[in-house]
């Protein structure tokens, strides 16, 4: 029943001679109900950039995929997949793979064939119920973006230190970390800016927090944060700091070493006269109590 209303989205980029530069680089969705339109779609010479084939349960891919050379976006969520194919190396401009909810992967074999994907920057690993991520993922050496939320990591191989690209990673519903240790390797990525640890059950912060200096937005939204370690202000590079939903009462005068923040999102556990000196410290950033969106 679920494949009979699965619907593909497949984004198109229309090449003409007598279409305008601007024209040319423009998309088209079109909604196709069955896999073997591909074929049809690929003769008449359309390049293929973006590709959704999420929650079509195919527990393999269809091989006229391979054809798509030009594809640099694809949705892959909800397949049942177990591995993927040698030839998915044909689609050297890849840039961005999603392969969330696939929960019976053969996780170290698909990361050695993502490996083969010599642009590959994004990827997406939610929901998979991972509880050891395989060192394999220090192959991906371009990669910049990674989302391992939703699953059941306590720790991170040392290869992760591996990635020099890394600039994303959000580890958001892993109620298991032990942050002490990630940390450790964190601190070794030079590229890392963004780190998302939503929704973690953290209840300390560990003072290695302060050894991230390369971060520019950190979010540590709904954990159970008592208090921020003081070297949290050794964080000078931070400009987005968010707090909501912990059990803060106060923060450490020496937030103030924070000159590049602008933004601090904090919970309504603080009193206003809290509110007040950190406005004080922190002069230049908008502090925003209890927000809505963050």
């Amino acid at each position: 029943m679920g494949k009979i209303f699965s619907i593909l989205f497949i984004l198109i980029s229309i090449s003409t001679q007598v279409l305008s530069q601007n024209a040319q680089d423009s998309l088209r969705v079109l909604n196709v109900m069955d896999l073997q339109e591909l074929d049809s779609i690929l003769n008449q010479n359309v390049n293929v950039t973006y590709l959704s084939l999420g929650l079509n349960d195919l527990g393999t891919l269809p091989e006229t995929i391979a054809k798509m050379v030009m594809l640099k976006k694809l949705e892959l969520y909800g397949n049942n997949l177990k591995v993927l194919p040698d030839w998915i190396a044909n689609l050297e401009r890849l840039e961005e793979i999603n392969l969330a909810y696939n929960r019976n992967m053969d996780l170290p074999e698909v990361l050695f064939t993502l490996s083969r994907l010599p642009r590959l920057k994004k990827l997406y690993l939610y929901g998979n119920s991972i509880k050891n991520l395989p060192s394999q993922i220090g192959k991906l050496k371009q990669l910049e973006y990674l989302d391992l939320s939703r699953n059941d990591l306590q720790s991170l191989p040392m290869e992760m230190q591996e990635l020099p690209k890394l600039t994303t990673l959000i580890l958001s519903e892993n109620n298991k970390l032990n942050l002490r240790n990630i940390l450790k390797i964190l601190c070794r990525l030079k590229s890392l800016q963004i780190l998302i640890l939503n929704n973690c059950d953290i209840r300390e912060l560990p003072e290695d927090i302060g050894n991230l200096t390369t971060l520019k937005k950190l979010y540590l939204n709904f954990n159970e944060i008592e208090n921020l370690p003081t070297t949290i202000g050794n964080l000078t590079n931070l400009q987005i700091l968010s707090l909501v939903g912990n059990s803060l009462r106060s923060l450490p005068s020496n937030i103030k070493n924070l000159k590049n923040l602008k933004l601090l999102f904090v919970g309504n556990q603080l009193s206003a006269e809290e509110i007040e000196k950190t406005r004080y410290l922190l002069p230049t950033c908008k502090l925003v109590v209890n927000p809505r969106k963050f």
